[in-house]
């Protein structure tokens, strides 16, 4: 997926959670159902005051619209904590492996 297609997966996700409807978001943040629809699939690329508004509307912070990273794939996954570990300096890897066996434990 392209960060369009994330950032619009996202929206529609945060809409459900919410229970609204594609024109029920779209009512709240005066649009058309149609333009919501292109959004969340991908097809449009929203303003910064849209994002605003839907981030508004669906009771959120802006960044948790721009929060897609469990949409990543394993690769991404993976890819992601390589270059981590390989920017770490030794003092944030001794930190990494206590947060990891907290977490695995």
């Amino acid at each position: 997926m392209n960060k369009k297609e994330l950032l619009g997966a996202r929206i529609k996700e945060l809409r459900k959670i919410k229970g609204l409807s594609q024109e029920g978001l779209a009512e709240k943040v005066d649009i058309s159902p149609n333009y919501l629809g292109r959004i969340e699939r991908g097809k449009e690329n929203p303003t910064l005051d849209m994002l605003l508004r839907l981030a508004e509307a669906l009771g959120v912070e802006l960044w948790e619209i721009c929060d897609f990273g469990h949409q990543m794939t394993i690769k991404d996954i993976k890819e992601t904590l390589h270059r981590l570990v390989k920017e770490a300096d030794e003092e944030r890897l001794r930190l990494l492996i206590k947060i990891v066996m907290a977490v695995v434990r």
